[in-house]
């Protein structure tokens, strides 16, 4: 790994170093503006915020005995074991925290783990995740606060903003992107162009500043302002790699990645970046697309300019060399070569022909050969779990409960997003890697035979399911991309007696759109 040098007991320093670098230019939050707004806080806490000790003790109970915890003494074992003696002393400490709005030294320490984003990992600026291992008791206290956060941002949260909340789901998300994808190419005339944004280092360069900001703007509860913002100022952390150690150092900006709060208080940060053009957020994953029949047509442009507007307002840095442009275009009138580039910052954004967004590859003929292609290739590299748990004689219902942990959650992933779209051929790829599985569990039966035996079903049948169910709920005017399906419904003259479907097939022109989801759930009258 590039700058770890000779001696790995150095890592763990150099990239503590390295993460309290990100945040240099970054000032640390006006405290004088805490204890400003810290005079409005009501003398007892409002009802609402009164934790009982009985929600104490059942999240003590939940606690993973196994897990790690950035507690040197107080090991989950050791909670969980005594929950019943400990429940009342930790409830008076969160009834306080939540009432001063102050944060005991050790929920404010975290151990930051680096995860390898790939193998192995070349540079530690760019390779490396942080991730940040807190208190247990920390995390039973942000569960409770998060719980205040959320039952307020539901009321203010972008329509377009998913992930880390209830009920927008990754899934949602795609079926959102991919909607307005394969409805705007179905004309071969039009020219789709889909910017991919990457910010760099998100989450370590949120500004408390900015972020109390905009807690305030949105109304927040005060005591869910200042115990946000508290929770965050004068963090101290320290990096383990492997059994090296590096030395504890206090971060002044940043939201930990791992804790329960970090997604919510980006959320809040992001919430206010919008565009003209239609998009997607995924947490801190942007995404946007523009339709025109024009090559020229600078509304791409224009909203790359908006989000670095927005970046620069907002402490955030854009990553040009990650952010990337794909282009969807059936006509022949016109080349790629005649769009002008996107710039930002001056700077030419690549152009690719795949795209992996949120675990999905997407390709610019609009095909799922490149996402099958990629899900067998990331699944056959599990088979040598079957394999060893086989030769380990381990019972055949355990080692299926394994494979459909661990193999079948891959080939199924999101898949309302692709599933409608498969080829009979792409179809029967995906359905030998469960065919294999079970060769191996069960080589003496066919594979209708150990379908049977095992419980489980044909993928395809299983897809088909998951596609039904997922529509279904979408169906429910109280899911998040509902309106999706405004375009589709049927005028009321235009019902038939016998059949109370509300919705109709579009006129598509081509097949692509046709197999893509809202149009064949609907064909299929889901």
């Amino acid at each position: 790994m590039r700058n770890s040098g000779d001696d790995s007991s150095g890592l763990p320093d150099t990239y503590n170093q390295f993460l309290i670098s990100i945040t240099e230019n970054i000032p640390p939050i006006d405290l004088n503006m805490i204890s400003h707004l810290g005079r409005y806080l009501p003398d007892s806490i409002p009802e609402p915020f009164i934790v009982s000790e009985q929600s104490v003790h059942n999240a003590l109970c939940k606690i993973k005995k196994k897990k790690s915890t950035s507690e040197p003494v107080l090991s989950n074992a050791l909670i969980v074991e005594f929950a019943d003696i400990l429940a009342a002393p930790i409830c008076f400490i969160v009834n306080s925290s939540f009432r001063q709005c102050c944060i005991p030294r050790q929920w404010k320490h975290s151990k930051v783990v680096p995860i390898p984003k790939i193998h192995p990992p070349a540079s530690i600026e760019s390779d490396l995740r942080p991730i940040s291992v807190t208190s247990s008791l920390a995390k039973i206290a942000e569960n409770f606060m998060c719980t205040h956060f959320n039952n307020h941002f539901k009321d203010v949260i972008d329509c377009n903003q998913f992930g880390s909340t209830a009920g927008r789901s990754t899934t949602l998300a795609l079926l959102k992107f991919a909607e307005e994808l394969y409805r705007s190419a179905d004309n071969s005339k039009n020219i789709v162009r889909i910017l991919f944004v990457d910010l760099s280092k998100a989450f370590d360069r949120v500004n408390h500043n900015i972020l109390l900001k905009k807690f305030l703007s949105n109304d927040f509860p005060m005591h869910v302002t200042l115990w946000s913002l508290m929770f965050l100022s004068n963090r101290s952390q320290h990096v383990t790699i492997d059994s090296n150690s590096s030395s504890v150092l206090f971060s002044h900006a940043g939201t930990p990645q791992g804790t329960l709060a970090g997604p919510n208080n980006f959320k809040l940060l992001i919430n206010d970046l919008e565009l003209e053009l239609p998009y997607i957020k995924y947490v801190d994953d942007l995404t946007c697309l523009s339709t025109s029949d024009d090559p020229c047509n600078d509304s791409l442009q224009c909203a790359a300019n908006d989000i670095t507007s927005w970046c620069d307002l907002n402490d955030m840095i854009l990553s040009v060399p990650k952010t990337k442009e794909m282009i969807v275009h059936f006509g022949r009138h016109y080349n790629n070569s005649d769009i002008p580039s996107l710039l930002i910052n001056g700077n030419k954004i690549e152009r690719v022909p795949v795209f992996k967004l949120l675990g999905i590859v997407f390709s610019s003929d609009l095909s799922w050969q490149h996402h099958v292609d990629y899900i067998i290739k990331k699944a056959s590299k599990r088979y040598f779990v079957i394999y060893n748990l086989n030769r380990a004689r381990i019972s055949p219902e355990d080692i299926v409960t394994v494979y459909c942990s661990l193999i079948r959650s891959i080939l199924e992933y999101a898949c309302p997003v692709w599933h409608s779209g498969l080829t009979t051929a792409q179809n029967n790829d995906i359905e030998r890697v469960q065919k294999r599985c079970l060769r191996i569990v069960y080589p003496e039966l066919s594979y209708r035979d150990a379908l049977f035996v095992s419980g489980l079903e044909e993928l395809a049948t299983r897809r088909e399911t998951i596609t039904r169910n997922i529509f279904l709920d979408i169906k429910n005017p109280n899911n998040v991309i509902h309106n999706v399906l405004n375009k589709y419904k049927s005028n009321s003259c235009h019902l038939s007696t016998r059949s109370n479907y509300n919705f109709k097939s579009p006129q598509a022109k081509t097949d692509r759109y046709m197999n893509s989801f809202f149009p064949y759930c609907i064909k299929n009258k889901f």
